[in-house]
């Protein structure tokens, strides 16, 4: 499956070497809230949602198509894009591109561009995603229904991504922010992006926004963490007006010795040393302990993980017994969690070249999850080099907790609890994503957020803590929630 994705992949870029769209759009027939396609620069919004629909993170692209649903105009060069990803991936049942698929089918939908009805018809006939059948359904029903861009028929074979990419570096050269410097407290969006350049020049969409349902929107509290910002952060935004922010900027301080992101200390190269010495010791069981540790560690460090692969290669060709085969398999699957591509090679090897079927398997399940912590890694471990001595498992929480991955989210608030780590800035963003998700929560991964949360803020969190775990006791719609706060 992996094999047909990649050369999809090739296919695409090699189809055609210039990228050549053509727009017959009746404008007179086109209400202002999707206008059409300008030929000149897009919008800084439209140029933020094409770097993040290029991107190799699954949860960008997913963010990517959020985006596309709810902005006033789209760019027909950018929603373009987004059919040429959907179709590479559309077909594939690789767990970490569900939520991408989905996303990216509402957000096709929500231009309303006849262009994508061929296209949205053929995901909806060959999809194995049930779901995405369904989305799919819904946007062509949406298109039909409301017909506003009459366009050529896409073919999204036909993008080449490839030129996507160095026609947005063009755009954003074009286009060169003013002179750095520091955002100040009551600033709102548009003097922040004034004062900084284009969101798409610095990275400053991180996960704006998170979705709490279909149709409601909120944004997340979002720490700027950018050396010319100084000790700012945006605040919630109007929840009715998802791309509108008043009053962005409020001043946020953490008091000295209690910042985790901007000192230095030496954690980060100990804990790489202890667990390198743990995966060269050739040692089944000391290996097994190491990668339990290591499952949520947000550590790619190939320091440690060589040594895995060395072994591996040693004991492959040298199996002699069931015992063999087991700890050999399951050392392959420990490497998954790398979230290292380096690594991808040589489990594809192995699994191309072995006869023997427990092999196989673990490789292949191996591969896939080293392709779900290459993203999750990248979360777990911001910053983790930065983390003064102490607070190296502080800062990994943090950065699960202010993630987008609700896995991770509830993944942090558990270990947040169980290992007794007290942080005020953690202790904030506790409050915000129970505010969230504590009464609305209706999956799995929600409801254990909000009942692990609901433990730390009842002993950290003080009155304010209480009164609002008290609330969901009596007011969350999950039965859970209500029963284990």
């Amino acid at each position: 499956m992996l094999s047909t994705y990649f050369a999809r992949q090739v296919t695409t870029l090699i189809l055609f070497s210039t990228l050549f769209l053509t727009y017959q759009v009746a404008a007179a027939d086109k209400p202002a809230t999707h206008a059409q396609a300008a030929q000149n620069t897009p919008s800084a919004e439209n140029l933020v949602i094409g770097q993040l629909l290029l991107s190799n993170d699954p949860g960008e692209v997913a963010f990517a198509g959020e985006l596309m649903e709810f902005a006033e105009q789209i760019d027909q060069r950018i929603s373009d894009v987004a059919a040429a990803v959907l179709y590479q991936h559309y077909e594939h049942t690789l767990p970490q591109w569900f939520n991408m698929t989905y996303a990216l089918a509402r957000g096709i939908g929500s231009t309303h561009n006849a262009r994508y009805l061929p296209f949205l018809q053929n995901v909806l006939q060959n999809s194995e995603l049930r779901h995405l059948k369904n989305l799919s359904k819904h946007a062509i029903a949406r298109i039909k229904g409301d017909t506003r861009v009459l366009g050529t028929t896409l073919s999204p074979e036909s993008i080449d991504l490839a030129d996507i990419h160095h026609w947005l570096k063009a755009q954003r050269q074009t286009a060169p922010g003013a002179a750095l410097e520091s955002v100040a407290v009551g600033d709102d969006l548009e003097a922040v992006f004034a004062k900084l350049g284009s969101p798409a020049t610095l990275g400053l969409y991180d996960h704006f926004l998170t979705k709490t349902d279909l149709a409601k929107q909120r944004y997340k509290e979002l720490f700027l963490n950018y050396p010319y910002l100084g000790e700012v952060r945006l605040s919630r935004a109007n929840p009715e007006s998802p791309l509108r922010v008043h009053k962005v900027v409020e001043a946020f301080h953490i008091p000295e010795g209690q910042r985790i992101t901007t000192q230095s200390g030496t954690d980060y190269e100990t804990v790489v040393a202890y667990f390198a010495a743990q995966m060269a010791s050739g040692v089944y069981l000391t290996q097994r302990d190491a990668y339990k540790q290591l499952q949520w560690s947000g550590l790619t460090d190939a320091r440690i993980y060589d040594p895995l692969q060395q072994e591996i290669e040693k004991r492959l060709p040298a199996m002699n017994d069931k015992q063999d085969v087991d700890e050999v398999a399951w050392l392959i699957k420990f490497l998954a969690i790398s979230g290292n591509y380096r690594y991808l090679t040589f489990m594809q090897t192995i699994a191309n070249d072995t006869r023997n079927d427990k092999i196989l398997q673990h490789t292949r399940i191996g591969i896939a999850n080293l392709h779900v912590y290459v993203t999750w890694n990248k979360v777990l471990n911001r910053n983790l080099q930065l983390a003064p001595a102490g607070q190296l498992q502080a800062l990994r929480v943090y950065n699960m907790l202010s993630g987008p991955y609700l896995p991770l989210q509830a993944n942090g608030a558990k270990k947040l609890v169980q290992e007794n780590i007290v942080n005020p800035q953690i202790t904030e963003l506790a409050f915000s994503l129970l505010n969230q998700y504590g009464m609305t929560a209706d999956n799995r991964d929600q409801v254990n957020l909000t009942i692990w949360l609901a433990r730390y803020l009842v002993a950290h969190g003080g009155e304010e803590g209480i009164a609002l775990v008290k609330q969901l006791k009596e007011s969350s719609v999950s039965k859970k929630v209500r029963k284990s706060v």
